[in-house]
């Protein structure tokens, strides 16, 4: 009887506790590949907006209905520099962000608590008119207000959102406040 030459295939899988047996006298070969992703999904982000929309933050002020200005130009106007390259790597996590947003029946609450984000760490010149400050820290402290609101938030579940995801949407949704002109000094409204 003469048994047929046989080789073995490698084959591998992606997950938690994957392993193959090869046949090859028993020999285990295990991947795990630390998986980098290449985004926030759309459930995450649905998911996360919902927590902003729900949560305590407070969503009092009235927005402006100027027009947008390039948010390059706002950051720079504003010395937030370190920004335009956090925004630009987190630049697909904006733009779905920003589409999810138009699916809330009320979007303007959410931007409205990204305007009182912004009140609250923005500087004041005597007369109580907002002046350009730190931008980079401004929109910073932004972002962990945020990311600490929702990670104290009730409802959010370690185990169906990451860390690293909170923290990329929240860049996400700052960048939208700063897109639509309630987070950070209009440039001309600095000019006289």
């Amino acid at each position: 009887m003469q048994i047929a030459n046989s080789r073995s295939v490698d084959l591998s899988s992606v997950g938690v506790g994957t392993g193959q047996i090869v046949g090859d006298n028993n020999t285990q070969n295990i991947m795990l590949r630390l998986g980098v992703k290449d985004g926030l999904t759309h459930s995450v982000v649905h998911d996360l907006l919902a927590l902003v929309y729900n949560g305590p933050l407070c969503a009092g002020s009235e927005l402006s209905l100027d027009a947008p200005i390039g948010i390059n130009e706002k950051l720079r106007f504003n010395n937030a520099n370190k920004y335009m390259n956090v925004i630009r790597n987190h630049s697909g996590d904006y733009a779905m962000v920003r589409d999810a947003i138009r699916e809330f029946p009320d979007s303007e609450k959410i931007i409205k608590k990204l305007g009182d984000l912004f009140y609250d760490v923005a500087e004041y010149d005597d007369n109580g008119e907002l002046v350009v400050g730190n931008g980079d820290a401004q929109l910073d402290a932004i972002k962990e207000r945020l990311v600490d609101s929702l990670l104290h938030d009730m409802d959010y579940d370690a185990h169906t959102h990451s860390l690293e995801d909170v923290e990329s949407f929240c860049i996400a949704l700052v960048t939208c406040g700063v897109a639509r002109c309630i987070v950070l000094v209009k440039p001309e409204s600095e000019e006289g």
